[in-house]
């Protein structure tokens, strides 16, 4: 199987999220201390995760089916 490298960062956000969130706003803000998160992010962190599993596993399927021939 040809796995997308976006895909386990889905995964990674899907089964972690808490600790996704953390080090995305260590990345993205300089005092990541200082942010609050507001209720259900990390409940929408993994519908997100869900999300782009869905959408890169269906392209995945899609590209290596040109054909189509797959049911999706």
């Amino acid at each position: 199987m040809d796995t997308n490298p976006y895909s386990v960062v889905a995964l990674l956000e899907f089964l972690t999220p808490g600790r996704f969130i953390d080090v995305v706003e260590r990345i993205a803000l300089r005092n990541s201390g200082d942010a609050r998160l507001r209720r259900g992010v990390t409940q929408l962190a993994r519908l997100e995760g869900l999300t782009f599993l869905w959408v890169f596993e269906r392209g995945n399927r899609h590209r290596l089916d040109p054909a189509g021939s797959s049911a999706c």
